[in-house]
């Protein structure tokens, strides 16, 4: 019961941290909302609640890695978006599918001046991501062995309609 109670209350917080990048997004890219409007939105959503908070789902641990990729992303911190999308693609695989528009965005970025800095940022990035992934999960390598259980899953997700309209 205890765990149950901390988890719900570290779900709220995180809900909250969500709401609170996605505002921060908001005003980065200068859109015109009414952040009180938007608070109240986000904070009466009832199946996100419904789902984060009630049933203790993780989605808002890989959502908060997302959004503070977007945030770097949009502050020109090139080095800083690929490890949060690492962190996101531990939790779960959705953040995945966007890399390309991080790839994109970056790209249009770069022009003749600032290419050795992007590129050097990019560098910084992917070797900041090996390492993070490296550190984490040494201690759980067992060669390619560790790939068994994603093989078979993945197996059982191909012959699954749920899992092929879920991830479409």
């Amino acid at each position: 019961l205890t765990f149950i109670a901390l988890w719900k209350v570290f779900s709220v917080a995180m809900f909250t941290l969500c709401g609170w990048f996605v505002l921060q997004l908001t005003k980065l890219y200068r859109l015109k909302v009414n952040h009180a409007s938007l608070f109240l939105i986000w904070f009466l959503q009832p199946i996100t609640l419904f789902e984060w908070v009630v049933n203790g789902h993780f989605d808002s641990l890989w959502l908060i890695c997302l959004l503070a990729a977007i945030s770097f992303a949009a502050k020109k911190q090139w080095w800083l978006p690929l490890p949060f999308l690492v962190l996101g693609l531990w939790i779960k695989f959705i953040p995945a599918f966007f890399i390309p528009w991080f790839i994109l965005k970056w790209w249009q970025g770069v022009d003749k001046q600032n290419w050795k800095a992007q590129f050097v940022q990019k560098i910084a990035a992917v070797v900041l991501s090996v390492g993070l992934t490296t550190l984490i999960w040494f201690k759980f390598w067992d060669g390619l062995a560790v790939f068994s259980t994603i093989k078979m899953l993945s197996k059982l997700a191909v012959g699954s309609t749920f899992a092929v309209i879920y991830y479409s």
